[in-house]
Protein backbone atom coordinates (compact mmCIF):
# COMPACT_ATOMS: atom_id res chain seq x y z
CA UNK A 1 0.00 0.00 0.00
CA UNK A 2 1.34 3.44 -0.71
CA UNK A 3 2.63 5.47 1.90
CA UNK A 4 2.68 9.06 1.27
CA UNK A 5 4.95 10.03 4.36
CA UNK A 6 7.69 7.56 3.31
CA UNK A 7 7.32 8.76 0.33
CA UNK A 8 8.04 11.91 1.04
CA UNK A 9 11.40 11.31 2.59
CA UNK A 10 12.08 9.14 -0.08
CA UNK A 11 11.58 11.84 -2.61
CA UNK A 12 13.19 14.75 -0.87
CA UNK A 13 16.21 12.28 0.13
CA UNK A 14 16.46 12.20 -3.75
CA UNK A 15 15.89 15.65 -4.86
CA UNK A 16 18.77 16.37 -1.84
CA UNK A 17 21.47 14.56 -3.92
CA UNK A 18 20.37 15.43 -7.28
CA UNK A 19 19.87 18.97 -6.41
CA UNK A 20 23.92 19.97 -6.27
CA UNK A 21 24.54 23.65 -5.34
CA UNK A 22 22.64 26.55 -4.44
CA UNK A 23 19.39 28.36 -5.59
CA UNK A 24 20.59 31.71 -4.77
CA UNK A 25 24.31 32.82 -4.01
CA UNK A 26 23.81 33.95 -0.31
CA UNK A 27 22.91 30.26 0.20
CA UNK A 28 26.59 29.70 0.08
CA UNK A 29 28.10 32.50 0.56
CA UNK A 30 25.97 33.44 3.50
CA UNK A 31 26.54 30.19 5.18
CA UNK A 32 28.76 27.36 4.09
CA UNK A 33 31.38 29.85 3.30
CA UNK A 34 31.38 31.42 6.63
CA UNK A 35 31.28 27.58 8.82
CA UNK A 36 34.11 27.01 6.00
CA UNK A 37 35.93 30.49 7.67
CA UNK A 38 35.66 29.44 11.05
CA UNK A 39 36.90 25.74 10.18
CA UNK A 40 40.07 27.87 8.77
CA UNK A 41 39.71 27.02 5.26
CA UNK A 42 38.33 30.43 4.08
CA UNK A 43 40.28 33.63 4.17
CA UNK A 44 38.30 36.38 5.77
CA UNK A 45 39.16 39.17 2.78
CA UNK A 46 36.98 36.64 0.78
CA UNK A 47 33.73 36.79 2.93
CA UNK A 48 30.65 39.28 1.70
CA UNK A 49 30.58 42.55 2.56
CA UNK A 50 27.98 41.70 5.17
CA UNK A 51 30.41 39.83 7.31
CA UNK A 52 32.50 42.32 7.66
CA UNK A 53 29.26 44.96 8.12
CA UNK A 54 29.02 42.23 11.01
CA UNK A 55 24.53 42.31 9.77
CA UNK A 56 24.49 38.03 9.72
CA UNK A 57 23.45 36.28 12.21
CA UNK A 58 25.66 33.27 13.42
CA UNK A 59 23.35 31.02 14.18
CA UNK A 60 22.71 28.96 10.70
CA UNK A 61 26.92 29.31 9.87
CA UNK A 62 27.54 27.42 13.42
CA UNK A 63 24.58 25.03 12.40
CA UNK A 64 26.44 24.16 9.42
CA UNK A 65 29.93 24.64 11.24
CA UNK A 66 28.68 21.63 13.53
CA UNK A 67 27.80 19.33 10.81
CA UNK A 68 30.98 20.07 8.36
CA UNK A 69 33.08 19.83 11.59
CA UNK A 70 31.11 16.83 12.47
CA UNK A 71 32.13 15.27 9.28
CA UNK A 72 35.68 15.81 9.33
CA UNK A 73 36.68 14.78 12.29
CA UNK A 74 35.53 11.25 11.45
CA UNK A 75 37.33 11.50 7.59
CA UNK A 76 34.53 12.62 5.91
CA UNK A 77 36.04 15.93 3.90
CA UNK A 78 34.21 15.66 0.73
CA UNK A 79 32.52 18.69 0.55
CA UNK A 80 29.85 17.71 -1.79
CA UNK A 81 28.88 14.88 0.35
CA UNK A 82 29.43 17.32 3.29
CA UNK A 83 26.13 19.71 1.75
CA UNK A 84 24.10 16.73 0.15
CA UNK A 85 23.95 16.04 4.63
CA UNK A 86 22.77 19.67 5.09
CA UNK A 87 20.31 19.20 2.25
CA UNK A 88 19.16 16.01 3.00
CA UNK A 89 18.87 17.63 6.78
CA UNK A 90 16.97 20.28 5.32
CA UNK A 91 14.60 18.07 3.63
CA UNK A 92 13.97 16.06 5.88
CA UNK A 93 12.89 18.16 8.52
CA UNK A 94 10.78 20.31 6.06
CA UNK A 95 8.80 17.27 5.26
CA UNK A 96 8.43 15.97 8.76
CA UNK A 97 6.68 19.44 9.75
CA UNK A 98 5.06 19.85 5.86
CA UNK A 99 3.33 16.45 6.57
CA UNK A 100 2.68 16.80 10.80
CA UNK A 101 0.66 19.97 9.47
CA UNK A 102 -1.13 18.50 7.28
CA UNK A 103 -2.53 15.88 9.50
CA UNK A 104 -3.16 18.96 12.02
CA UNK A 105 -5.27 20.70 9.23
CA UNK A 106 -7.25 17.91 8.61
CA UNK A 107 -8.09 16.96 12.52
CA UNK A 108 -8.58 21.05 12.70
CA UNK A 109 -11.42 21.37 9.81
CA UNK A 110 -12.65 17.48 10.17
CA UNK A 111 -11.96 16.76 7.08
CA UNK A 112 -9.11 14.27 6.14
CA UNK A 113 -9.61 15.82 2.58
CA UNK A 114 -7.51 18.23 3.29
CA UNK A 115 -5.24 16.30 4.92
CA UNK A 116 -4.65 14.58 1.43
CA UNK A 117 -4.90 17.80 -1.28
CA UNK A 118 -1.78 18.99 1.37
CA UNK A 119 0.45 15.82 1.00
CA UNK A 120 -0.03 15.56 -2.26
CA UNK A 121 0.98 18.84 -2.96
CA UNK A 122 4.39 18.69 -1.07
CA UNK A 123 5.22 15.51 -2.99
CA UNK A 124 3.88 16.71 -6.03
CA UNK A 125 3.99 20.19 -6.69
CA UNK A 126 7.32 20.81 -8.70
CA UNK A 127 8.80 23.55 -6.47
CA UNK A 128 8.11 22.15 -3.08
CA UNK A 129 10.69 19.50 -2.53
CA UNK A 130 13.48 21.99 -4.61
CA UNK A 131 12.96 24.50 -2.29
CA UNK A 132 12.88 22.25 0.91
CA UNK A 133 16.14 20.66 0.32
CA UNK A 134 17.45 24.02 0.42
CA UNK A 135 19.97 25.06 3.13
CA UNK A 136 19.02 28.52 3.07
CA UNK A 137 18.10 30.97 5.86
CA UNK A 138 14.37 31.30 3.84
CA UNK A 139 13.97 27.80 4.58
CA UNK A 140 15.23 27.20 7.95
CA UNK A 141 13.40 30.41 8.98
CA UNK A 142 10.38 29.37 7.88
CA UNK A 143 10.90 25.45 9.14
CA UNK A 144 11.55 26.90 12.37
CA UNK A 145 9.01 29.40 12.91
CA UNK A 146 6.07 26.88 11.87
CA UNK A 147 7.30 23.80 13.59
CA UNK A 148 6.97 26.45 16.48
CA UNK A 149 3.51 27.41 15.60
CA UNK A 150 2.72 23.60 15.44
CA UNK A 151 3.45 23.06 19.14
CA UNK A 152 1.76 26.28 20.13
CA UNK A 153 -1.40 25.03 18.15
CA UNK A 154 -1.30 21.64 19.77
CA UNK A 155 -0.93 23.20 23.11
CA UNK A 156 -3.90 25.26 22.77
CA UNK A 157 -5.89 22.36 21.74
CA UNK A 158 -4.97 20.25 23.76
CA UNK A 159 -4.66 23.05 27.12
CA UNK A 160 -2.82 20.94 29.39
CA UNK A 161 -0.93 22.50 32.04
CA UNK A 162 1.72 19.30 32.18
CA UNK A 163 2.50 20.44 28.52
CA UNK A 164 3.96 23.58 28.83
CA UNK A 165 7.42 22.31 27.39
CA UNK A 166 5.44 22.50 24.36
CA UNK A 167 5.28 26.07 25.00
CA UNK A 168 9.01 26.77 26.15
CA UNK A 169 10.26 24.77 22.71
CA UNK A 170 7.71 26.76 20.65
CA UNK A 171 9.12 29.98 21.68
CA UNK A 172 12.93 28.55 21.42
CA UNK A 173 12.02 27.95 17.99
CA UNK A 174 10.20 31.17 17.32
CA UNK A 175 13.62 33.12 18.35
CA UNK A 176 15.53 30.88 16.27
CA UNK A 177 13.18 31.73 12.99
CA UNK A 178 14.13 35.45 14.04
CA UNK A 179 18.06 34.70 14.10
CA UNK A 180 18.00 32.58 10.76
CA UNK A 181 16.33 35.52 9.08
CA UNK A 182 16.13 38.78 10.72
CA UNK A 183 12.39 39.42 8.52
CA UNK A 184 10.68 36.96 10.55
CA UNK A 185 9.95 39.42 12.69
CA UNK A 186 6.66 40.72 10.73
CA UNK A 187 5.24 37.07 10.88
CA UNK A 188 6.21 37.34 15.05
CA UNK A 189 3.69 40.29 15.16
CA UNK A 190 1.62 38.62 13.59
CA UNK A 191 1.27 35.59 15.71
CA UNK A 192 1.38 38.03 18.52
CA UNK A 193 -1.74 39.75 17.44
CA UNK A 194 -3.19 36.12 16.87
CA UNK A 195 -2.75 35.07 19.77
CA UNK A 196 -3.64 38.26 22.03
CA UNK A 197 -6.94 38.81 19.59
CA UNK A 198 -8.44 35.32 20.18
CA UNK A 199 -6.55 35.26 23.78
CA UNK A 200 -5.24 32.18 23.31
CA UNK A 201 -2.75 31.96 26.09
CA UNK A 202 -3.01 32.74 29.86
CA UNK A 203 -0.55 35.03 31.73
CA UNK A 204 1.20 31.81 32.49
CA UNK A 205 1.59 30.44 29.24
CA UNK A 206 2.93 33.51 28.03
CA UNK A 207 5.31 33.43 30.87
CA UNK A 208 6.61 30.22 29.67
CA UNK A 209 6.56 30.94 25.62
CA UNK A 210 8.58 34.20 26.73
CA UNK A 211 11.17 31.87 28.34
CA UNK A 212 11.61 29.88 25.42
CA UNK A 213 12.43 32.86 23.27
CA UNK A 214 14.49 34.24 26.03
CA UNK A 215 16.89 30.99 25.62
CA UNK A 216 16.55 31.37 22.20
CA UNK A 217 17.97 35.11 22.40
CA UNK A 218 20.95 33.74 24.51
CA UNK A 219 21.70 31.30 22.21
CA UNK A 220 21.59 33.37 19.24
CA UNK A 221 23.74 36.38 20.89
CA UNK A 222 26.23 33.50 21.99
CA UNK A 223 26.19 32.64 18.07
CA UNK A 224 27.07 36.14 17.14
CA UNK A 225 29.79 36.08 18.97
CA UNK A 226 31.22 33.21 18.07
CA UNK A 227 31.33 33.68 14.48
CA UNK A 228 32.28 37.80 14.78
CA UNK A 229 34.44 37.12 18.21
CA UNK A 230 32.61 40.58 20.13
CA UNK A 231 29.32 40.86 21.19
CA UNK A 232 28.39 42.38 17.45
CA UNK A 233 24.50 43.57 17.66
CA UNK A 234 23.52 41.63 14.20
CA UNK A 235 19.79 42.80 14.15
CA UNK A 236 20.42 45.81 14.91
CA UNK A 237 23.78 46.31 12.11
CA UNK A 238 21.37 45.09 9.89
CA UNK A 239 18.63 47.64 10.23
CA UNK A 240 21.14 50.20 9.75
CA UNK A 241 22.85 48.58 6.83
CA UNK A 242 19.71 47.74 5.40
CA UNK A 243 16.99 50.22 6.27
CA UNK A 244 18.50 53.22 7.04
CA UNK A 245 21.19 53.41 5.40
CA UNK A 246 19.47 51.17 2.50
CA UNK A 247 21.95 49.43 1.43
CA UNK A 248 20.01 46.97 0.27
CA UNK A 249 18.81 49.40 -2.65
CA UNK A 250 22.23 48.55 -4.21
CA UNK A 251 20.92 45.80 -5.90
CA UNK A 252 17.89 46.77 -7.18
CA UNK A 253 14.17 48.11 -6.17
CA UNK A 254 11.11 47.23 -7.39
CA UNK A 255 7.39 48.12 -7.42
CA UNK A 256 5.01 46.82 -4.71
CA UNK A 257 3.09 44.86 -7.07
CA UNK A 258 6.63 42.79 -8.09
CA UNK A 259 5.51 39.42 -5.77
CA UNK A 260 2.03 38.86 -7.39
CA UNK A 261 4.00 39.27 -10.76
CA UNK A 262 6.57 37.19 -9.81
CA UNK A 263 4.69 34.65 -8.60
CA UNK A 264 2.66 34.18 -11.37
CA UNK A 265 5.49 34.33 -13.98
CA UNK A 266 7.83 32.10 -11.69
CA UNK A 267 5.44 29.73 -10.50
CA UNK A 268 4.57 28.84 -14.29
CA UNK A 269 0.71 29.79 -15.39
CA UNK A 270 -1.92 28.70 -15.12
CA UNK A 271 -1.09 26.49 -12.20
CA UNK A 272 0.16 29.75 -10.25
CA UNK A 273 -2.95 31.53 -11.01
CA UNK A 274 -4.46 28.75 -9.48
CA UNK A 275 -2.48 28.74 -6.51
CA UNK A 276 -2.76 32.43 -5.63
CA UNK A 277 -6.71 32.25 -5.94
CA UNK A 278 -7.12 29.50 -3.78
CA UNK A 279 -4.57 30.95 -1.22
CA UNK A 280 -6.97 34.31 -1.35
CA UNK A 281 -9.90 32.09 -1.11
CA UNK A 282 -8.97 30.15 1.54
CA UNK A 283 -7.58 33.41 3.50
CA UNK A 284 -11.00 34.52 2.96
CA UNK A 285 -13.03 32.13 4.17
CA UNK A 286 -10.68 31.36 7.01
CA UNK A 287 -9.74 35.01 8.18
CA UNK A 288 -9.44 34.25 11.87
CA UNK A 289 -6.57 31.34 10.90
CA UNK A 290 -3.09 31.63 12.12
CA UNK A 291 -1.40 31.50 8.90
CA UNK A 292 -3.57 34.33 7.85
CA UNK A 293 -2.26 36.83 10.80
CA UNK A 294 1.46 35.90 9.82
CA UNK A 295 1.32 36.01 6.33
CA UNK A 296 -0.81 39.50 6.26
CA UNK A 297 2.21 41.55 7.95
CA UNK A 298 4.85 39.27 6.26
CA UNK A 299 3.55 39.71 3.00
CA UNK A 300 2.78 44.00 3.79
CA UNK A 301 6.39 44.20 4.93
CA UNK A 302 8.12 43.18 1.90
CA UNK A 303 5.73 44.76 -0.51
CA UNK A 304 6.59 48.23 0.80
CA UNK A 305 10.51 47.61 1.18
CA UNK A 306 12.36 49.09 -1.85
CA UNK A 307 14.43 46.13 -2.39
CA UNK A 308 12.70 43.20 -3.53
CA UNK A 309 13.22 38.81 -4.36
CA UNK A 310 10.73 36.38 -4.49
CA UNK A 311 12.66 34.21 -2.29
CA UNK A 312 12.10 36.43 0.36
CA UNK A 313 8.43 35.28 0.71
CA UNK A 314 9.52 31.55 0.96
CA UNK A 315 9.17 31.20 4.67
CA UNK A 316 5.62 31.33 3.96
CA UNK A 317 5.11 28.87 1.38
CA UNK A 318 3.65 26.39 3.77
CA UNK A 319 0.97 28.65 4.32
CA UNK A 320 0.04 29.61 1.40
CA UNK A 321 -0.37 25.84 0.36
CA UNK A 322 -2.11 25.57 3.39
CA UNK A 323 -4.92 28.18 2.76
CA UNK A 324 -5.22 26.93 -0.61
CA UNK A 325 -5.75 23.10 0.17
CA UNK A 326 -8.60 24.42 2.81
CA UNK A 327 -10.20 26.39 0.01
CA UNK A 328 -10.04 23.42 -2.01
CA UNK A 329 -12.92 21.62 -1.34
CA UNK A 330 -15.51 24.51 -1.55
CA UNK A 331 -13.87 25.43 -5.37
CA UNK A 332 -14.27 21.94 -6.46
CA UNK A 333 -18.15 21.56 -5.46
CA UNK A 334 -18.46 25.31 -6.87
CA UNK A 335 -16.85 24.72 -9.94
CA UNK A 336 -15.63 21.08 -10.89
CA UNK A 337 -17.94 20.23 -13.36
CA UNK A 338 -17.66 22.91 -15.66
CA UNK A 339 -15.68 22.48 -18.88
CA UNK A 340 -13.45 25.71 -18.30
CA UNK A 341 -12.65 25.16 -14.69
CA UNK A 342 -11.39 21.25 -15.88
CA UNK A 343 -9.65 22.70 -18.95
CA UNK A 344 -7.67 25.00 -16.46
CA UNK A 345 -7.30 22.45 -13.92
CA UNK A 346 -5.88 19.42 -16.44
CA UNK A 347 -3.23 22.46 -17.88
CA UNK A 348 -1.78 23.26 -14.65
CA UNK A 349 -1.64 19.84 -14.10
CA UNK A 350 -0.05 18.96 -17.25
CA UNK A 351 2.60 22.14 -16.75
CA UNK A 352 3.37 20.70 -12.95
CA UNK A 353 4.16 17.67 -13.74
CA UNK A 354 6.71 18.81 -17.22
CA UNK A 355 8.41 20.75 -14.13
CA UNK A 356 8.82 18.46 -11.52
CA UNK A 357 11.79 16.31 -12.80
CA UNK A 358 13.04 19.11 -14.59
CA UNK A 359 13.28 21.06 -11.10
CA UNK A 360 13.74 18.24 -8.78
CA UNK A 361 16.24 16.01 -10.44
CA UNK A 362 19.07 18.56 -12.08
CA UNK A 363 21.44 20.72 -10.58
CA UNK A 364 20.55 24.03 -8.66
CA UNK A 365 23.40 25.52 -10.31
CA UNK A 366 25.52 24.31 -13.37
CA UNK A 367 28.94 25.31 -12.10
CA UNK A 368 28.45 22.87 -9.18
CA UNK A 369 28.68 19.69 -11.31
CA UNK A 370 31.61 20.80 -12.90
CA UNK A 371 33.44 22.16 -9.69
CA UNK A 372 32.78 18.07 -8.23
CA UNK A 373 34.20 16.18 -11.48
CA UNK A 374 37.47 18.89 -10.74
CA UNK A 375 37.23 17.48 -6.47
CA UNK A 376 37.37 14.14 -7.60
CA UNK A 377 40.24 14.20 -10.59
CA UNK A 378 42.50 16.43 -7.48
CA UNK A 379 42.11 14.04 -5.26
CA UNK A 380 43.66 11.44 -7.04
CA UNK A 381 46.75 13.55 -8.16
CA UNK A 382 47.62 17.44 -7.95
CA UNK A 383 46.69 19.16 -11.75
CA UNK A 384 46.78 22.65 -12.79
CA UNK A 385 43.22 23.91 -14.18
CA UNK A 386 43.60 26.29 -16.77
CA UNK A 387 40.49 28.74 -17.13
CA UNK A 388 39.78 31.63 -19.83
CA UNK A 389 39.69 35.06 -18.81
CA UNK A 390 38.35 34.42 -15.29
CA UNK A 391 38.85 31.92 -12.24
CA UNK A 392 35.22 29.96 -12.39
CA UNK A 393 35.34 29.79 -8.71
CA UNK A 394 34.73 33.10 -9.26
CA UNK A 395 31.03 32.44 -8.98
CA UNK A 396 29.37 36.41 -8.50
CA UNK A 397 32.54 38.39 -7.46
CA UNK A 398 33.74 35.60 -4.45
CA UNK A 399 35.45 32.99 -4.43
CA UNK A 400 34.02 29.51 -3.62
CA UNK A 401 36.91 28.01 -1.75
CA UNK A 402 34.44 25.29 0.12
CA UNK A 403 34.35 23.52 -3.18
CA UNK A 404 37.78 23.81 -4.23
CA UNK A 405 40.17 20.60 -3.72
CA UNK A 406 43.45 21.32 -2.00
CA UNK A 407 45.10 19.56 -5.13
CA UNK A 408 43.92 21.91 -7.46
CA UNK A 409 45.60 25.12 -8.37
CA UNK A 410 44.07 27.79 -10.74
CA UNK A 411 45.53 28.98 -13.69
CA UNK A 412 43.61 31.70 -16.00
CA UNK A 413 44.65 32.58 -19.36
CA UNK A 414 43.21 35.38 -21.70
CA UNK A 415 42.84 33.05 -24.68
CA UNK A 416 43.43 29.52 -26.19
CA UNK A 417 46.24 31.01 -28.20
CA UNK A 418 48.04 31.85 -24.88
CA UNK A 419 48.37 27.99 -24.20
CA UNK A 420 50.05 27.46 -27.19
CA UNK A 421 52.58 29.91 -25.86
CA UNK A 422 52.90 28.45 -22.55
CA UNK A 423 56.05 26.23 -21.77
CA UNK A 424 55.55 22.60 -22.14
CA UNK A 425 53.65 20.72 -19.17
CA UNK A 426 53.30 16.89 -18.86
CA UNK A 427 49.25 17.52 -18.34
CA UNK A 428 47.28 19.84 -17.06
CA UNK A 429 43.45 20.42 -17.80
CA UNK A 430 41.32 23.47 -19.42
CA UNK A 431 38.07 24.01 -18.55
CA UNK A 432 36.03 25.88 -21.50
CA UNK A 433 32.40 27.31 -21.46
CA UNK A 434 31.92 25.72 -25.07
CA UNK A 435 30.86 22.26 -26.10
CA UNK A 436 33.69 22.01 -28.75
CA UNK A 437 36.78 24.29 -28.74
CA UNK A 438 36.69 27.12 -31.48
CA UNK A 439 40.25 26.62 -32.52
CA UNK A 440 42.66 23.97 -32.75
CA UNK A 441 45.44 23.84 -30.74
CA UNK A 442 48.66 22.58 -32.91
CA UNK A 443 51.26 20.49 -30.49
CA UNK A 444 48.67 19.55 -27.97
CA UNK A 445 46.87 16.54 -27.23
CA UNK A 446 43.24 17.59 -26.08
CA UNK A 447 40.53 15.00 -25.13
CA UNK A 448 37.42 15.93 -23.29
CA UNK A 449 36.97 14.40 -20.12
CA UNK A 450 33.74 16.32 -18.63
CA UNK A 451 30.53 18.68 -20.06
CA UNK A 452 27.42 19.42 -18.27
CA UNK A 453 25.36 18.23 -21.15
CA UNK A 454 26.22 14.50 -22.22
CA UNK A 455 28.20 13.76 -25.33
CA UNK A 456 25.54 12.93 -28.07
CA UNK A 457 24.63 16.51 -28.05
CA UNK A 458 27.37 17.03 -30.10
CA UNK A 459 26.03 15.57 -32.82
CA UNK A 460 22.66 18.41 -32.63
CA UNK A 461 23.94 21.56 -33.63
CA UNK A 462 21.32 22.80 -36.18
CA UNK A 463 22.51 27.00 -36.52
CA UNK A 464 25.55 26.42 -34.66
CA UNK A 465 23.70 26.93 -30.99
CA UNK A 466 26.65 25.54 -29.34
CA UNK A 467 28.84 28.55 -30.12
CA UNK A 468 26.52 30.68 -28.54
CA UNK A 469 25.68 28.58 -25.36
CA UNK A 470 27.40 28.32 -22.55
CA UNK A 471 28.58 24.60 -21.93
CA UNK A 472 31.13 23.69 -19.66
CA UNK A 473 33.36 21.56 -20.21
CA UNK A 474 36.70 19.96 -18.86
CA UNK A 475 39.44 19.09 -21.28
CA UNK A 476 42.77 17.03 -20.79
CA UNK A 477 45.38 18.52 -22.45
CA UNK A 478 49.00 17.29 -23.03
CA UNK A 479 51.43 17.95 -24.91
CA UNK A 480 52.93 15.58 -27.60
Amino acid sequence: MFNPFLAGFVLFALVAWCSVGYHHPDEHFQLLELANYKLHATPAEDLPWEFHEQIRPGLQPWLAYSVLGSMDSVGWHNPFQQAFVLRLLSGWLVWGMYACWALQLGRSSGDDKISRNLLWLGLTLWFVPYLGVRFSSENWAGLSFLTALLLITQFIEKQNKRDRCRLVLGGLLLGFSFFFRFQMAFALLGLAGWLLYYRKLNVADWAWLILGGILALAAGVCADFWLYGNWAPTAFNYFRANIVENKAANWGTAPWWFYFREILLSGLPPLSLLLLVLAFWGGWKNRQHAFVWILLPFLLAHLLVGHKELRFLFPMIVPFLALAALAWPDAQSRFGQRGWAKAVLGLAVGVNFLALPLRSLTPANEALPCFRYLYQYAEKQPVTLMAIEKNPYNLVGLTAHFYQAPGLQVQVVSSLDTLAQLPAQPLYLLLYPRLQLSKPLPGLQIDRLYSYFPDWISAFNLNNWQSRSRIWSIYEVKSR
